[in-house]
């Protein structure tokens, strides 16, 4: 496909979106965060993630951050069913991702996050003693 098809493609799809009103339009948003949430975690869970860094996109201007949310940012959440966390090898960090809302679950969130895959990813005080050993660190 040529960029000008592509283009001319994604403006098709553009066009209905860009024609509603404001607020049809921030719900469209609104669910397609979700969707590309859900698909991250998907994604990132069968390509064995250990964790997420949550992003809270603190530099957004204009935006109304909720508190709790600017409160884990920057900080590392372990996926329950990661390999890791199954074999003993990393503690809770910041506590289990899927114990909480997760990015975009609640309306007009644009919270994100980063998935970690390796031990090495991580803060020395979230592996275990197992973990250590297995990496090798004194």
């Amino acid at each position: 496909m040529t960029p000008e098809k592509a283009r001319e493609i994604k403006a098709d799809i553009a066009k209905p979106v860009r024609s509603q009103p404001f607020e049809k339009r921030r719900v469209i948003i609104d669910q397609t965060a979700k969707l590309n949430s859900n698909i991250n975690y998907l994604v990132a869970s069968d390509n064995k993630a250990i964790a997420v860094v949550w992003d809270a996109n603190a530099g957004r201007p204009n935006y109304n951050h909720r508190k709790e949310h600017l409160a884990r940012d920057g900080k590392i959440y372990v996926l329950r069913d990661g390999w890791a966390y199954k074999q003993g090898l990393i503690t809770k960090g910041a506590g289990i991702y899927e114990d909480m809302d997760s990015f975009g679950e609640l309306p007009f969130c644009s919270c994100r996050g980063r998935y970690l895959y390796h031990l090495d990813q991580l803060p020395d005080n979230m592996l275990t003693e197992k973990a250590r050993k297995a990496l090798a660190k004194p």
